[in-house]
């Protein structure tokens, strides 16, 4: 089964046809239950892919289908996808509001899709990403930069998403906190029977996590690898074609 189709998508950076095209009749299937990784230099239309796919860049041309739902440009996700695709952002701290508490920021999701008991369910997330309980009643910037990601994860996971789009989860991290994170992504995908699309410059973090990944340039996806292949590739060649 795929869970992610993509045909002949198109980006540009702005509304106006003459502009340049950030994504460029780039095609690609995502299968149900795998961890596909996207590696390549900065600007060559990896985020912006993952922006198409959560529905928060909505101007662009092709044909894209999640979940075996047709996406339509300009068009905000149904109930349905915005349950089941979610996002985890590069930036923890700049992902999650600086004003309110780690409870808060659970909980109103899950108010507003009309969840019962919504701080028990956020007790649970916390538990499920290692995190001790009292820090429901914390702001962001009392929590370290492993501990943010952990909620923005946590957060990510509350509606019980099929599909999980990382954009760079672990840049932002110490080397000592990235394997963590990695490994808790791992364990989680299992649990919860999700696909993963994971956005990465880093290559040794795309072969620990991804059983394929697509190498991407200029816009376009120019080759596609298995975990045989990425367990070669060199730290310092991954902006480059993979072997």
């Amino acid at each position: 089964m795929t869970a992610i189709h993509i045909e002949g998508l198109s980006v540009r950076n702005d509304a106006q046809k003459s502009a340049r095209r950030v994504i460029d009749a780039l095609d690609l299937d995502v299968k149900a239950g795998e961890t596909f990784g996207l590696i390549g230099p900065s600007g060559c239309g990896k985020s912006t892919l993952l922006r198409v796919l959560a529905g928060i860049h909505r101007h662009w041309q092709g044909k894209v289908r999640v979940l075996d739902e047709t996406l339509v440009p300009g068009q905000r996700f149904g109930n349905a996808l915005r349950r089941n695709v979610q996002m985890v952002f590069q930036d923890p701290y700049g992902s999650l509001h600086p004003l309110h508490t780690v409870e808060r920021t659970l909980r109103e999701p899950l108010e507003v899709n009309g969840v019962a008991d919504a701080r028990a369910r956020a007790l649970k997330a916390i538990e499920e990403v290692s995190l001790p309980p009292n820090v429901l009643q914390r702001y962001p910037h009392q929590l370290s930069g492993g501990q943010r990601q952990r909620v923005a994860i946590a957060r990510a996971l509350l509606l019980r998403p099929t599909v999980l789009l990382l954009d760079e989860p672990t840049s932002a991290l110490d080397m000592s906190v990235q394997a963590e994170i990695l490994n808790l992504l791992n364990r989680l995908k299992v649990s919860h029977s999700m696909t993963y699309l994971l956005v990465s410059h880093d290559s040794q973090v795309i072969a620990h996590m991804c059983e394929r990944a697509g190498f991407m340039s200029g816009g376009r996806i120019e080759q596609i690898v298995g975990r045989d292949q990425l367990s070669q590739i060199d730290p310092d060649d991954s902006q480059r074609n993979i072997p």
